[in-house]
């Protein structure tokens, strides 16, 4: 079989799946410019007294929140990042399958078949 169109076969499919993740729960692939990072915002401490360390209450529980809000976002891209394994190893298996299937098919043809050599 020519590499090259099991190479273009094998990208062609990736892309087609990894465009539709069948994964429930999302998926963090948005291009194909490369895998994007965790990046949001991180959030900032609030700025403490040196004299006797006390805060105000409601900058506590901002801080807090925004604590909060980015383990959840965090957690969220760690999710994705799974489905998107999980997504990237079906299109694996699915190529080996096709690839597997033409092999058994040329191999079961070549059995059909006799060579025989044109002048």
């Amino acid at each position: 079989m020519n590499y090259k169109k099991l190479f273009w076969i094998v990208f062609c499919l990736l892309i087609i799946v990894l465009g539709t993740s069948s994964y429930y729960g999302g998926s963090n692939f948005s291009s194909y410019l490369g895998y994007p990072t965790f990046d949001d915002y991180k959030p900032t401490k609030p700025y403490v007294s040196s004299f006797d360390k006390t805060i105000e209450k409601w900058k506590y529980d901002s801080y807090k929140r925004e604590v909060e809000n980015y383990l959840s976002k965090a957690k969220e891209y760690i999710k994705y990042a799974s489905n998107d394994i999980l997504s990237i190893g079906d299109a694996q298996d699915k190529a080996i399958d096709d690839a597997n299937m033409v092999v058994d098919e040329f191999n079961s043809f070549a059995k059909s078949v006799t060579v025989v050599t044109s002048y």
